[in-house]
């Protein structure tokens, strides 16, 4: 049945279409991307991991990223580089088209004027071939002669050999790691030499085949033309084999251990030395100069005259199809059906590949529209198929299907006996060819899928769940990442529903809730997603910007990406398909297929300086530990890192220690910093290509300058200035003050001394006033005699009095005298009516203690006039006493009197004569005294009982140590 089916298919199908055959996937390199020039000659990589290329224009260096390109201006001797070498110093040796030589180095190019060993060589020719030994000597090979250069820079040069003269050779290493070369002499045979580090011939084998530029040596391998065959002889290996001598050959290339390419004008043949036969012809038609492998598995074609030709892998096989060769058609919808792989097209082309013979078969349904384009395929039933177009569903003999003519349709899935329709108008389940369940959602369309018996359908606004009720379900309304476009779903054995999203990536979605969401910024291409396939364990999702293979474990996946650099025929993806490890991928550019087992994720990331420009010029490449000014230090680094697969999808991660230790990232590969203050910094950068790896922390110390107010020393003039400046300031301010203060205080002082001077001239007349009128009164109740005597002790007394008035303190001694005197005259004038004491206690030297003068007095007046005077009898007394504590002098002025109480009923029922102001004469004193003392004279009066009854009264006065003693 399926038979006739194809069979009437290839009836109604028209061919017009012309398939190009299937081709690698190569990434090209031209002028317009930097290339110095299309024709190139030779290509090598350095140990630093760049790539170096010759061109007849100048040479380009390579770094995955940018081309640098290098030209007489440079230093070059002439600008058609042939040939280059690289020694164990990582010295890039260049072999111009002129008898000449030069070698680039740590960032600058050396030629015979600027180096003292190359000014010793000269030439006959232009250089052929550089080799090095085991030991680091250098041989050279031109035309008619070898020059050997050993490690100590001594030259030796060869240009015959038993008498020949040599007319041409080729050079390579032997096993053990000597010069071995193949030299063809006039008038002689062929013989293979080999020398010592000396440059002496310590074999030779005779080489019967010519011509010698047929032939090459490698370390560990011969080839040569031997009649219309080319042999490939490894003698270290035992191997040995041959091919046809291709026709326009150009030369040999060993690409590693096992593959060598005859590189010819009709592309390049890779012979496989295990195998011992030819496995690819690449780039057929195009003359290949030489190819190379990096160390990264790449490999380089430099052709003459389209430039660098760059193969990822060569698993990746890609088909592109166009109609009548001219515009390339695009591929929209993939299945595979037996041991066909159907691709549906646009412009109403299907395409069919015999994955057993890789035969491509176009076909055209013309019937359905010139504008017909094939979004998806599905088998409903054993041989009949269904195509899922922008004009509907049709079988495969062009019949409509389903009544769903002039609608676009999104998507299709297979259920049993029915199939669910994704449509432009909405969402359908196809029942038989004229029955259909319309589930009516009212809105367009863009995917739909049933996991678990629910409905789910894509919009534009979102998704949704259906059914056949119009109850729509909008799950946007609970989880913001389904408010935007569906683009793709399908579901996987876990029950997980995975969701291909146009704005926030691929999410999974199971049990109500999201338990995956991955996006860019988790490593894949891009969040705008536009497909995606299940296949056991591994979600692939196209984007557009690549492809993307999600193998998922429990709670963990990890994240394989594939872009045009890797050999996809372009990185927007439209529809894929996996068939075990093979997988499928259609794009606008055509198909790609490749077995992803097959594809190695071997890669590496170098990360070189290329350059640091600072103050106005570039600073040697190998510069560590700079100094910049502290004024217009601009510092600018270049830096690259290198990893050819990534074709330049590499990021980089930055700090400035010294500035922010915080870790930055950029795709930019320079760091520009206008203006850095001064400080030790380190500039630390990691590059991380797209496959995750990172390369080895570059590291640059440098160190900017401090300004001059910066520095220690005169930041430690500065303080001691400073401190000089602050001590004279705050010593003239104190001494300013102190003077000030002195002043105040004298000024102070004086006026205290004067308001006591008043108060003791106020005194003076009162109690000369007083005993004056003791002297009335002695005379009134006395006799002459008596007033006589009373008048001589009172004149003895005024003499104390103004002697003792003029001094601000006096003893205790002279305080003691003039109180003795005082009572004795105050006892006779009141008749013997009191007696009285005076004591000092034992620790007090009368001559050192101090206190101001007549401030006791008017105490012991009042315990006379307002005390003992009321007594009835005349056992009154009078105690005045002297003792120290820890703090103060203390004088004491005790009475038995009749108390203040009683004495003040006596006033007021006696009035005396006149009011006696010393006691509020000497509080004044006190209160002056208090004023510029910092500890106060202290006053206590109380009063004595004797069982409740009023006993007398006491006055204590304390004076300060500090102003009572001598030295104050």
């Amino acid at each position: 049945m399926r038979g006739s089916i194809l069979f009437t298919v290839f009836l109604l199908f028209i061919c017009s279409l012309t398939v190009s055959a299937q081709e690698y996937s190569y990434a090209r390199y031209d002028v317009k991307d930097g290339l110095a020039g299309s024709v190139v000659y030779h290509g090598v990589e350095d140990k630093d991991g760049f790539l170096w290329f010759s061109t007849e224009t100048g040479v380009s260096r390579f770094d995955g990223t940018h081309f640098r390109n290098f030209s007489m201006a440079d230093g070059l001797p002439d600008n058609e580089i042939i040939k280059f070498f690289v020694d164990s110093r990582n010295r890039v040796w260049m072999m111009p088209f002129k008898n000449a030589i030069c070698y680039y180095w740590n960032g600058k190019i050396y030629n015979q004027e600027n180096d003292s060993l190359l000014k010793r060589l000269s030439f006959a020719g232009n250089i052929g071939e550089i080799v090095e030994d085991r030991e680091g000597n250098l041989m050279l090979v031109e035309a008619k002669s070898i020059i050997f250069v050993n490690k100590h820079q001594q030259i030796k040069v060869i240009k015959e050999y038993n008498g020949y003269s040599i007319l041409t050779a080729t050079a390579a290493l032997s096993a053990d790691g000597n010069f071995k070369v193949c030299v063809q002499f006039f008038g002689d045979k062929t013989w293979i030499l080999s020398f010592d580090p000396q440059g002496t011939v310590i074999t030779k084998e005779l080489f019967p085949y010519l011509p010698i530029s047929n032939n090459k040596l490698f370390s560990s391998l011969h080839v040569y033309r031997k009649a219309d065959s080319v042999v490939f002889e490894a003698k270290a290996a035992a191997l040995s084999g041959s091919v046809a001598f291709p026709s326009a050959f150009i030369n040999f290339s060993l690409l590693n251990d096992t593959l060598c390419s005859m590189n010819t004008g009709n592309g390049a043949f890779f012979y496989d030395l295990k195998k011992r036969k030819l496995t690819l012809h690449v780039l057929k038609g195009k003359t290949i100069n030489w190819a190379f492998q990096d160390r990264e598995g790449n490999h380089w074609f430099l052709t003459g005259g389209e430039g660098i030709y760059r193969v990822g892998s060569f698993e990746f096989m890609n088909y592109s199809f166009s109609e009548n060769n001219k515009d390339y058609l695009g591929i929209f919808s993939i299945n595979k059906f037996d041991s066909l792989l159907y691709a549906g097209s646009e412009k109403s082309f299907l395409f069919d590949i015999n994955l057993n013979t890789r035969q491509v078969r176009s076909h055209s349904m013309s019937s359905l529209g010139i504008n017909t384009r094939i979004m998806s395929m599905a088998e409903w039933k054993p041989g009949f198929i269904l195509l899922g177009t922008n004009v509907g569903v049709y079988t495969m003999n062009g019949k409509g299907w389903g009544n769903t003519d002039g609608i676009s349709i999104k998507s299709m899935q297979i259920l049993g006996d029915s199939v669910l329709v994704s449509m432009q108008s909405g969402v359908i389940l196809l029942l038989n060819e004229h029955s259909y369940k319309n589930f009516r959602t009212d809105m367009r369309s863009t995917c739909s899928y049933r996991q678990n018996g629910v409905y789910y359908n894509g919009t534009l606004n979102g998704l949704y769940i259906v059914d056949s009720k119009k109850n729509n379900t909008w799950l946007g309304e609970r989880e913001v990442l389904f408010r935007s476009r569906i683009a793709d779903m399908e579901g996987s054995s876990d029950s997980i529903l995975w969701i291909a999203t146009q704005s926030h990536g691929l999410i999974g979605y199971k049990d109500g809730k999201i338990v995956w969401s991955i996006r860019q910024k988790d490593g894949l291409t891009s969040d705008i997603c536009r497909n995606v396939f299940i296949a056991a364990n591994e979600v692939w999702v196209g984007t557009d910007k690549g492809l993307n293979r999600i193998a998922w474990r429990k709670e963990h996946y990890n994240i394989t990406t594939f872009t045009n650099a890797d050999g996809l025929i372009s990185n927007i993806i439209n529809a894929i398909h996996v068939d075990g490890s093979r997988v499928y991928v259609g794009t606008p550019a055509g198909l790609t297929t490749f077995d992803a087992n097959k594809i190695s994720l071997n890669s590496f990331c170098k990360l070189r300086m290329m350059g640091v420009q600072a103050m106005n010029r570039q600073l040697p490449q190998d510069t560590l530990g700079f100094t910049l000014p502290p004024r217009g230090n601009a510092i600018r680094f270049d830096y690259v890192g290198i990893s050819y697969r990534s074709a330049g999808d590499i990021t980089y991660r930055y700090r400035l220690v010294g500035l922010n230790d915080d870790w930055q990232t950029t795709r930019e590969t320079f760091l520009s910093y206008p203006s850095l203050p001064s400080g030790d910094y380190e500039l630390q950068v990691i590059a991380t290509n797209k496959f995750g790896v990172e390369s080895d922390m570059m590291h640059i110390p440098f160190r900017v300058e401090k300004l001059l107010w910066e520095k220690n020393w005169f930041r430690a003039l500065i303080l001691i200035l400073a401190g000089a400046f602050i001590w004279l300031f705050v010593h003239t301010r104190l001494r300013k003050l102190r003077r000030q203060n002195d002043e105040k205080i004298q000024i102070s002082n004086r006026m205290t001394e004067l308001e006591q001077m008043a108060l003791k001239a106020q005194m003076n007349p009162h109690f000369i006033f007083n005993s004056l009128n003791s002297v009335q009164q002695y005379v009134i109740d006395k006799d002459l005699l008596g007033a006589n005597k009373f008048i001589t002790e009172f004149s003895r007394l005024i003499r104390l009095t103004l002697d003792i008035s003029s001094k601000t303190k006096i003893s205790i001694y002279e305080e003691v005298s003039y109180l003795t005197t005082y009572l004795e005259l105050e006892k006779t004038k009141f008749e013997d009516k009191f007696s009285y004491s005076i004591t000092v206690s034992p620790d007090i030297d009368t001559s050192d203690w101090f206190i101001p003068p007549m401030i006791l007095q008017p105490y012991v007046e009042n315990s006379i006039r307002h005390g003992v005077r009321y007594r009835k009898d005349k056992e009154g007394h009078i105690r005045v006493s002297f003792s120290l504590d820890e703090h103060y002098l203390i004088c004491q002025v005790e009475d038995n009197g009749v108390g203040r109480n009683k004495a003040g009923q006596y006033k007021s029922e006696m009035p005396i004569e006149y009011q006696s102001k010393g006691m509020s004469l000497t509080a004044k004193r006190i209160e002056m005294l208090n004023k510029n003392n910092a500890v106060p004279v202290l006053i206590e009066i109380e009063d004595l009982a004797i069982d409740n009854m009023p006993a007398g009264t006491r006055v204590i006065l304390r004076f300060p140590l500090e102003s009572a003693g001598r030295s104050s």
